[in-house]
């Protein structure tokens, strides 16, 4: 009977808190755990070495694939009866856009990451007069250089741009098919060579 009390009463006092709480927060927009894109800027020089590090993670992701593509084209291997399909159809040069060895999307994911960063990094902060970003935003054209030169080597002809793509409005408005947007090895250096050598 006494415990029958005791539940009785802590349902009753669980049910008031309940009807007595509040709920304002739980519609408050107002979040400090979201990076909005404007308020985004790589001011520090942490935020540089971190940013080119996940870079260089996205890099170790086509680093395989790179190693692959051209071992299995070149002249000293051979594919036999045991190889993948999609090994030997790059060893035969047929191209077939299911291949797994071809997935163009991750070398734009390196090239999106570098624009944004290269856009975003402050060059100008400087710590006893010296630059302290520099050395992270040589290194991110040079990454961005070597991702658009394997794509001209693998693919010919590629879209080719140098700002961050960062909405779905400008990811639709760009033109792929425009020639001023698309580059090959003939004219990768003339797009490049102005940042790299300033770098």
């Amino acid at each position: 009977m006494k415990s029958k009390s005791i539940i009785g009463a802590a349902l009753a006092a669980i049910f008031t808190v309940g009807l007595t709480t509040s709920c304002e927060d739980m519609f408050n927009i107002e979040s400090n755990r979201v990076v909005y894109e404007y308020n985004h800027d790589l001011g520090t020089s942490a935020d540089s070495v971190y940013t080119t590090t996940g870079i260089l993670q996205c890099v170790r992701q086509i680093a395989d694939r790179y190693v692959i593509l051209g071992e299995v084209r070149g002249d000293l291997v051979d594919v036999n009866d045991l190889t993948k399909t999609s090994l030997r159809n790059l060893s035969e040069f047929n191209f077939e856009d299911e291949n797994e060895y071809l997935n163009i999307r991750d070398y734009y994911a390196v090239i999106n990451n570098c624009n944004y960063a290269l856009a975003k990094m402050d060059t100008t902060l400087a710590h006893n007069n010296e630059r302290v970003m520099i050395d992270e935003y040589a290194a991110l054209l040079g990454i961005r250089a070597w991702t658009y030169m394997q794509l001209v080597v693998n693919y010919g002809e590629v879209p080719f741009y140098l700002e961050p793509m960062q909405s779905t409005e400008q990811i639709l408005g760009f033109d792929s098919k425009n020639p001023a947007n698309r580059v090959t090895a003939l004219n990768l250096w003339e797009k490049l060579e102005d940042k790299l050598q300033r770098a």
